[in-house]
């Protein structure tokens, strides 16, 4: 996993320093394109790059070197000097990145992220959660959620050991979060999820990379749109896939 939670902790710090200093995304790229160039900076231009940073800041494929160079130009600054900047912590992976992620959850979901990162850390490596509401196949009034991470189950180890997982996550009459179901090995049809669409009408839907025939370990390029629905077992089996552009 390194090369990508070398990313995922990049992004984070640049997002965690950004907040230190009270800055926007659109700040900090007009002050890198200012900075980093020797001549006039058109506003143009600097719209164009605030474009690219977001989306730098925000795909796991972003290579880490990009980052480093954002990371130092806001660690050159004169506000970032003279600033006590809060002590960034990068994850590892395990389970003492659980009170990190929990404190970095907004408020709505942070009990349910409480729950599903305790587990998820507990059976593996674990990083890039995300949470998606969903209506119970069973009971429409129960407030259960699906909490996707990919993470390396039992410590495996290897460059191609980490893949998806997840569990569902159901709020009780007594308002207590717990895991009610999980799937280590959590088959989305999918070498890797760029993006989580959502549930639409009890389907889960994932957009992401696929192998082409000479593609390289962990380098998919072909994109995917992926759509799964919960069988007469009650487990997430995929139901269609789209290539797409």
């Amino acid at each position: 996993m390194g090369n990508y939670l070398k990313t995922k902790n990049n992004q984070r710090e640049i997002i965690h320093i950004l907040k230190e200093l009270n800055w926007s995304k659109k700040k900090f790229a007009g002050y890198y394109c200012i900075n980093e160039s020797e001549r006039d900076v058109e506003e143009e231009y600097i719209n164009k790059f605030y474009e690219k940073l977001k989306k730098h800041l925000k795909r796991d494929t972003t290579d880490p070197s990009i980052l480093d160079k954002y990371i130092k130009c806001l660690k050159d600054s004169d506000e970032y000097k003279k600033n006590n900047i809060k002590e960034f912590i990068p994850l590892t992976g395990k389970f003492q990145d659980h009170c990190i992620l929990v404190e970095e959850t907004s408020k709505e979901y942070k009990s349910i992220i409480e729950v599903a990162t305790a587990y998820a850390l507990a059976v593996g490596t674990a990083w890039d959660f995300n949470v998606i509401p969903i209506k119970s196949v069973v009971n429409d009034d129960e407030d259960r959620f699906i909490v996707i991470w990919t993470g390396d189950i039992g410590h495996s180890g290897g460059s191609g050991s980490w893949g998806p997982a997840m569990c569902e996550v159901i709020k009780n009459h007594w308002g207590e979060y717990y895991v009610d179901t999980a799937e280590h090995f959590f088959d989305v049809g999918l070498r890797k999820i760029t993006e989580i669409v959502g549930c639409i009408d009890h389907q889960l839907i994932f957009i992401g990379k696929n192998y082409d025939t000479n593609d390289a370990n962990n380098y998919p390029s072909l994109k995917y749109k992926t759509y799964l629905m919960k069988n007469s077992n009650l487990k997430w089996d995929i139901v269609k896939t789209e290539l797409i552009d």
